[in-house]
């Protein structure tokens, strides 16, 4: 299945070059829950990827945790300057509040947040100029909202699922000016298609560190 049409980033892009990394970011989001170390663990059963609203969170804070550092570490290799700067460092810092708010919720449900991961960014070849940098972003956030899209329906409690939806429309409005940044069609859709958890954890592997 593609992610986007013919004018936006399909799912074969994700796995050339630098878009590879975009793939992480929606497939990072596949950790679901903790083990008995409160590490990350992977969902074993496909059909039924969570069995609680903490299990949807732990989902939605890994691939917050994997986009706030992804932003730190981009903006870190100074490829980026003037406007394209200031709108990166606005989005990454959104990122880290989405993080912070989504362990709070985490905390105050009476559940144990998942911990950040180690990343292997490199797995996603050499990222030389403004525009791979741009590339990337715009590639994790469009897959981060295919990963809450498909997590959405899992949700019991209304008031999280109104709190994803707006933690995904932000996601999305990310992706439209990051792409315009980049020179691609903000919108290239009339629907954003959703990515399933076991399509998340088809790609996330390569960039978690063992």
């Amino acid at each position: 299945m593609d992610i986007q049409n013919e004018n936006g980033v399909e799912r074969r892009e994700v796995l050339k070059g630098g878009l590879k990394l975009g793939a992480a970011a929606g497939l990072a989001a596949m950790v679901l829950g903790v083990n008995k170390t409160g590490g990350q663990v992977f969902a074993q059963t496909p059909d039924a990827p969570f069995k609680n609203d903490i299990d949807v969170l732990n989902y939605a804070l890994t691939l917050e945790f994997f986009e706030a550092e992804l932003y730190k570490t981009l903006i870190g290799l100074g490829k980026l300057q003037g406007k394209d700067l200031q709108y990166v460092q606005l989005f990454g810092q959104q990122e880290q509040a989405h993080v912070d708010t989504v362990k709070t919720v985490i905390e105050k449900l009476g559940g144990t947040p998942v911990q950040k991961g180690q990343y292997n960014f490199g797995a996603a070849g050499p990222i030389n100029n403004r525009d791979d940098v741009l590339k990337v972003l715009a590639t994790v956030e469009q897959v981060g909202v295919s990963a809450y899209l498909g997590a959405a329906g899992y949700i019991q409690n209304a008031d999280l699922l109104a709190a994803a939806a707006s933690i995904m429309q932000v996601e999305a409005r990310h992706t439209a000016v990051i792409r315009g940044l980049a020179g691609q069609f903000p919108v290239p859709a009339a629907f954003t298609p959703a990515l399933t958890p076991a399509e998340v954890l088809k790609i996330v592997t390569p960039f978690f560190k063992a």
